[in-house]
This record gives structure tokens, sequence and C-alpha cells, in this order.
């Protein structure tokens, strides 16, 4: 019993350490981008932005002209013509390692241009980038008055793939593919949730989830349900410790606790109604992520979680329903897409125009460590008076 106990934590305190130093050694030798050749895979899908085209390469941001095309999977040599302070490089000259490029990434990405063009050739905008953007995580530009609008009402991580439109895949792969019994489901699950990660291209939050995803199929065909945060540690200590850049990423912030925060609610409102359990979770999520929210866009609002409860039930309509478009793009499944994403775009308009609705603040980091302490603290409180009046039933 010892054992069982002690093995996991030495685990974890080795993981914790490599991790500190992983990112330690990392930040302290992060400096100014010298003149000369950067090498590297292009492992997330390039999007256009501001008249950009947007990728990354070894932690440096690349925009360049919107052509030539580049795709998830090639290998390029960006020449760096002269030092610089920022982070960020501007239309420097970029070659193709056609040699080094990696060709089934390239095939996922055709396969998803091809995906796009089907649903922009039949579905008009907002309707199409919505469609894309929640299914494959299409990132290319929204009006700027749409996005302004997506963070007054708290829904702009709805536009954008992650952990819970992975789950619902997953769901949903896994209740297709259960007719072939538990060994064929396991493996199908998997390679499916692969080609989806590709699909949407391997951004934090698409990671964190398909592995996380993974784990869950595996450990639901085998019986095993427990230890759900401690796999997610172990998931994003061990994407630290490849990547420490994705401490700064937003959406593996925002994935992370959002996802530790539905784990947490989960248990303690299980065996709760579904509407019930969908209230509190919702609730506890949105006033868990924004902080994030406020320090990286300035905005507090404060009906999140009033128009996340109203839009939040058709997230898994528009996903399934985008992916049958995918391969059936008949009138019939376009007028249901656009109705349901109409009712969301009804529902946040209604909300974004309430002047009262939000506030401009950016919260700081001081901010944030106090607001999670007083969460935290808060959630305890409503645990330990739950319990206790568990026992008095009980007694």
């Amino acid at each position: 019993m010892r054992s069982e106990i002690l093995v996991p934590i030495l685990f974890l305190l080795f993981l914790t350490v490599s991790t500190v130093s992983r990112v330690y050694l990392y930040y302290s030798t992060l400096n100014v981008i010298q003149a000369g050749h950067i090498e590297g895979l292009i492992l997330s899908h390039p999007f256009e932005k501001d008249g950009y085209q947007n990728f990354q390469i070894k932690n440096i941001n690349i925009k360049v002209d919107p052509f030539p095309k580049y795709k998830l999977g090639d290998y390029v040599d960006v020449i760096v013509a002269k030092p610089s302070n920022e982070r960020v490089l501007y239309r420097p000259k970029i070659e193709l390692v056609n040699v080094k490029k990696v060709r089934v990434l390239n095939v996922i990405s055709d396969y998803r241009f091809r995906l796009i063009s089907i649903v922009k050739r039949n579905i008009p905008e907002p309707y199409s980038g919505l469609i894309l953007g929640m299914t494959i995580g299409y990132k290319d530009d929204f009006p700027s008055d749409f996005l302004d609008l997506l963070k007054r009402t708290g829904t702009i991580h709805i536009i954008v793939v992650s952990g819970y439109n992975v789950s619902i895949v997953i769901s949903g792969i896994s209740i297709i593919f259960a007719m072939f019994g538990k060994r064929w489901n396991l493996l199908l699950s998997i390679i499916f949730v692969l080609i989806f990660a590709g699909l949407a291209g391997f951004d934090p939050p698409v990671v964190r989830a398909s592995i996380m995803g993974i784990i869950a199929v595996i450990g639901s065909s085998y019986g095993n349900h427990r230890f759900s945060l401690y796999i997610l540690y172990v998931t994003l200590a061990s994407m630290v410790l490849v990547n420490p850049s994705y401490l700064t990423d937003i959406g593996f912030q925002l994935s992370a606790v959002a996802t530790a925060t539905v784990i947490v609610s989960s248990m303690f409102i299980s065996g709760a109604k579904a509407f019930i359990s969908t209230v509190f979770i919702t609730t506890f999520v949105n006033l868990a992520i924004f902080p994030i929210i406020s320090y990286y866009f300035g905005t507090i609002s404060l009906i999140s979680i009033l128009s996340n409860l109203l839009v939040i039930w058709i997230i898994p309509f528009i996903t399934f329903g985008g992916f049958f478009f995918f391969l059936f793009p008949v009138f019939l499944l376009k007028i249901c897409l656009i109705i349901f994403i109409d009712f969301y775009l009804i529902c946040i308009r209604l909300f974004g125009s309430l002047e009262f609705g939000y506030v401009q603040y950016k919260f700081s980091i001081a901010d944030m460590f106090i607001y999670y302490f007083v969460l935290l603290f808060g959630y305890l409180m409503i645990f330990k008076w739950k319990s206790y009046l568990n026992e008095k039933i009980a007694s």
C-alpha cells in the first residue's frame, strides 16, 4: 500500500522538477533572433490574419504574404537578414526543403483545404467560418467587430476547437464503432482522434485534449475512470517539458484551467441531474477562465455565464452537423446548421448590445493569484458544507 502511494508521488515530483528545470533553461537562454537560418517543420496550420499568412517555426511567429501558400508538414528554411528583439519576423525570405517535409501531414493539410472549400462554396459567412472554427480549428480572418462581440459576451472560446469539441468527437466515434467490439473500437477511436488532431492543427488545446481523449478511451475500454486530475497534470507537464513556450500560449492556459475546473466540479456535482450539473459546471468554468480572458483581451464579461448557458447546447449539433456536411453537403443539413448558428448569433448580439454586460478591465498577474486563491477557498468552503450536510442526512 505504501509503495502504491509513494511511486506516483515520486514520479510526479520527478516530472515537476524536470519541467521546472526545462522551463528555466529555456527562458534563461531565450535571446534575440540572430541573423542567419532558422529551419523547422510547420506543425500548425498556417492562417491568414491582417493580410498576413501566419505560422510558427521554433516558437517564432512568421508573417508572410498570402502567396505562396504554406502547409502543415512543410519543412522550411527561414533566412533572417538582421537580428530582431521580437519573436516575430515580417516577410522573411523562405525556402522549402522538400526532402525533409512530412508527406502525411501534407496530405492532411490538402484534405483540410478541400473541406474548407466545400463549406465556403456552399455556406456564406459568418456561418461557414463558425462551422469551420468549431470543427477543424479554422482561424482565418473574422471581422473585428464580430470578435469584439464575442469578447463582450465571454463566448470567444466557442469559435475555436477546444477540449469540449474533442470530447464530442471522441464520444461520437466511440458510439459509431461500438459495434466492432472493444479492441477495434479502441484502435479506430485512437486513429480518428489523431486524424482529427491533424485536421484541427497541433495547437496546444488540441494536443492536450487529444492526449487526454486517447487516455480516456483506453481507460473506458478497460473500466478505469479514475485519476483524471493525475492524467491532466502529467499531460500538461509533459507538453511543457517538450515545448516550454506552451506556458505563454492563451489556448493552452484556457484549455488547462477549463479542463481542471470541469474535472473538479464534476466530482463535486456527481449524481446530480443533467440540467443542474450543466449549470454548475458551466458557471464554475466561466468563473475560472474569465481572468485569463481579461488579462489578454482587457474585457470582463458580466453576462458570460448566462450567454454560455444559452449557447453551449448547440455546439455538439454544429460540430457533428459540420462533419456530416463535409461528407454530405445537402441543402437540408445546410439549413439546419444555419438555424443553429442564427440562434447563436441572435443570443450574442442581444447580450453584446447590453452596455452593462461588460467592463473594460485588465487583470494583472497579482490580481489573478488573488482571484484564484479566493475562488479555491470558496470552492473548498462549499465542498466542506456539502460534506457536512451529507453526514447530517446519513446520520
